[in-house]
C-alpha cells in the first residue's frame, strides 16, 4: 500500500512549527510519505496543481490547519483515492466554503478545535460527520496562553488522537481533550 500525506499549513503557522513537525514525524513513523504544500498566495490557497500524483496512491491523508482547511475545501472535486482521511486543525468554519466542504466531504474526518479560538464556530461545527477533539482554553495555535505545560499537554493530546484516528477507522466520534 502506498500512502501519501499532504500537509497544508496555516497563513501564519508553517509546517516547520511544532504541530506539523510532530505530525510529519508521526505520519512517517506510520508509513506515509509526506509532502508539505505551499500556496500561490495567502489570498489564494489553491494547491490542486501540486496534486498531480494523488491517484497513484492507495491512501491519502490531508492535514490542514486554518488556511489549510480552506485549501482542503477546494479538493472536493479532485480525484482522491477511496481511502482518504482529512484532519481539520482549527478549521475556518467562518468561511462558508470550508463549512460546506466539511459537511459534504466523503472523507473520514478528524476535527481539532481550541475552545478559546476566536475562529472557532461551535454552531457551524455542530452536527458535522466525523470525530472531534475539543481542547479547553486552547487558542488558534492550540496553545493555552501563559501556560506552557498545558500547551505541551494539548500537543501530546492532539498527537495521540491523530495516531488513534490514523490507525483505527473505528475511532470514537468524540475524543476528550
Amino acid at each position: 500500500m502506498t500512502w501519501l500525506a499532504l500537509l497544508l499549513p496555516g497563513g501564519g503557522y508553517t509546517t516547520a512549527q511544532p504541530l506539523f513537525h510532530y505530525t510529519d514525524q508521526l505520519l512517517r513513523h506510520l508509513g506515509a510519505t509526506t509532502r508539505h504544500l505551499t500556496y500561490p498566495s495567502r489570498d489564494d490557497p489553491d494547491v490542486t496543481a501540486q496534486l498531480h500524483d494523488t491517484a497513484d496512491h492507495d491512501r491519502v491523508t490531508l492535514v490542514g490547519k486554518s488556511l489549510g482547511t480552506a485549501a482542503m475545501s477546494r479538493l472536493l472535486d479532485h480525484p482522491l483515492p477511496a481511502r482518504t482521511d482529512a484532519v481539520w486543525l482549527t478549521p475556518l468554519f467562518g468561511r462558508p466554503e470550508v463549512r460546506h466542504a466539511a459537511a459534504t466531504c466523503p472523507w473520514r474526518s478528524l476535527y481539532v478545535v481550541g475552545l478559546a479560538d476566536l475562529y472557532h464556530h461551535p454552531d457551524a461545527h455542530a452536527g458535522l460527520p466525523g470525530h472531534t477533539l475539543a481542547l479547553p482554553d486552547a487558542d488558534h495555535r492550540l496553545d493555552v496562553p501563559g501556560d506552557v505545560h498545558r500547551s505541551l499537554a494539548h500537543l501530546a493530546t492532539v498527537l495521540a488522537a491523530l495516531d488513534a484516528f490514523l490507525r483505527d477507522p473505528a475511532t470514537p466520534e468524540t475524543l476528550d481533550g
